[in-house]
C-alpha cells in the first residue's frame, strides 16, 4: 500500500482541522470550568489565541505564577500538547509606571517578558511541551487592547496571550 505524499493544500487543511479541534477542547475547558472571567479563546488568522487575565496567574507587579493558577496552566499544556505547532507565550502590562524601587522588575516591559517567560517555562517543564516548539515575548505597555484611561482598561490590558500558530506553507519554512 503506497502512501501518498502530501500536498502544501492538503498539510494546510489537516493543520486547520488540528486547529480546530484544539479550540474546541480548549473552549470546553474554559467552559466547564467557569473560567470564562479570567480566559477567553479566539481564532485569529495567525492561530488560536488563549488570553489569560492578569490576575488569574499573577500578583499585581510580579512575574511568579501563582499556586492556584499552576493546575490550569497544567490542564491547558496538557491540551497543547495535540499539536505541533509552534506556541508564541506573549506578555502585556497596563501604562503605570513601576514606583517600587525595590522590585526586580524596572519597567512594564521587563515584567511582561518575565511573566510570557515564566508561563513558557512551566509549560515546558511541567508539560513537558517541546522547547522548540515555543518562544516568549514581552510586549509591555506598547500593544494595549484597550486605552488606560481606567481600572478596568488597565486590567483588561494586563495579560499573558499563548498563541498556537498556523503553519506556514512549506515554502516559508526553514526561513
Amino acid at each position: 500500500m503506497s502512501r501518498r505524499k502530501r500536498t502544501p493544500a492538503s498539510q494546510e487543511s489537516q493543520n486547520n482541522q488540528n486547529l480546530d479541534k484544539l479550540y474546541v477542547k480548549l473552549n470546553d475547558y474554559i467552559k466547564q470550568n467557569h473560567l470564562g472571567p479570567e480566559m477567553s479563546l479566539t481564532n485569529l488568522p495567525r492561530g488560536v489565541q488563549l488570553t489569560f487575565r492578569e490576575k488569574i496567574l499573577f500578583d499585581v507587579g510580579d512575574a511568579d505564577i501563582k499556586k492556584g493558577a499552576k493546575p490550569i496552566l497544567k490542564k491547558v499544556g496538557g491540551i497543547l500538547k495535540m499539536v505541533p505547532n509552534d506556541i508564541s507565550v506573549e506578555g502585556y502590562t497596563d501604562n503605570t509606571p513601576f514606583r517600587n524601587r525595590h522590585s526586580k522588575y524596572h519597567s512594564n516591559w521587563e515584567l511582561s517578558g518575565a511573566r510570557a517567560q515564566n508561563v513558557m517555562f512551566f509549560l515546558i517543564h511541567h508539560d513537558h511541551l517541546p522547547p522548540s516548539q515555543l518562544h516568549f515575548v514581552g510586549y509591555g505597555q506598547y500593544k494595549p487592547v484597550a486605552k488606560n484611561d481606567t481600572a478596568a482598561h488597565r486590567a483588561m490590558n494586563r495579560r499573558v496571550n499563548i498563541v498556537i500558530m498556523r503553519e506556514q506553507g512549506q515554502e516559508n519554512q526553514g526561513n
